[in-house]
This record gives C-alpha cells, structure tokens and sequence, in this order.
C-alpha cells in the first residue's frame, strides 16, 4: 500500500523587502526570471508617474533594481518566462496590449494588441514553437 507521508512545510528562513527604499512602492505582480536570477516586479499603477514601470530585481543584492523597463501604460497583470528563450518574457497588462521584452533593452521589443476591453486584466504565455517567439493572450478571471 502507498503511504503519503504529508509535509508539515519549514519556516521562512529569508525576507526579502521589496520596498526598493522608496515611498509608496506597492509591488501587483511579479515572476522569477530564472536565467537572471531577478525577481520581475510590476507595481500598482499610479497616475502620478504616466507611463508604467517595472523592474527586475536582485534578490541576491537586497532587492536593489537591476533594471528598469518601460513601456506600459497600465497595470500589468501578468509576467510570462519561457526556456525556449532566456533572455526574453512577455507581460500582460491593462492597456490593452502585451509586451515582448528582451531583458537586455529597456523597452519592448514587439507589442501585441489583444482587442479586448482596456482596464481588465490579461494572463500571457511566452512559448518558443520551432523557435519563434509567440504569446498566447487570455483574459484573467
């Protein structure tokens, strides 16, 4: 007979603060970019600011900004990483489009118009099929 021995889980043994040391900073979505190592981390967005920013950080420094991206006008829902690819990832937002990001450059390199309702949030999947970036748009419940 199978038995499963069920895990009772261990404590949190790092806090990571992604304050960034900056006032009113409100992280609303992130994602673990393997290949880099860095945390993608989009924030609330803020009309103070105009266009949206996000940025990778590094986990391994304190949380420090490795980079900042541009590009969005909205908040983005969702970040997508593929291994097809180890520098590139896509972002879903509520502007109405999705980015294709490489994480060398600060602004996307292709834009994807979903042709839904701007406001709501989008998921995105990156696949790399015979090698060719494509994102896969969807709606988010």
């Amino acid at each position: 007979d199978n038995v499963v021995e069920v895990s009772v889980g261990s404590s949190p043994s790092t806090t990571v603060r992604l304050g960034l040391g900056e006032e009113g900073f409100y992280p609303a979505a992130w994602k673990y970019h393997g290949p880099t190592g860095h945390m993608l981390v989009g924030e609330k967005e803020r009309k103070d600011k105009g266009c949206a920013r996000f940025y990778a950080l590094d986990l391994d420094d304190g949380a420090r900004k490795a980079k900042t991206f541009l590009g969005h006008g909205g908040l983005i829902g969702a970040f997508s990483v593929s291994s097809g690819d180890a520098s590139m990832f896509a972002t879903g937002c509520s502007d109405g489009h999705a980015r294709l990001y490489d994480v060398r450059h600060p602004l996307p390199v292709a834009t994807y118009s979903h042709n839904r309702p701007v406001d709501a949030y989008y998921a995105v999947e990156l696949a790399h099929p015979d090698g060719v970036p494509s994102m896969c748009i969807l709606p988010s419940s």
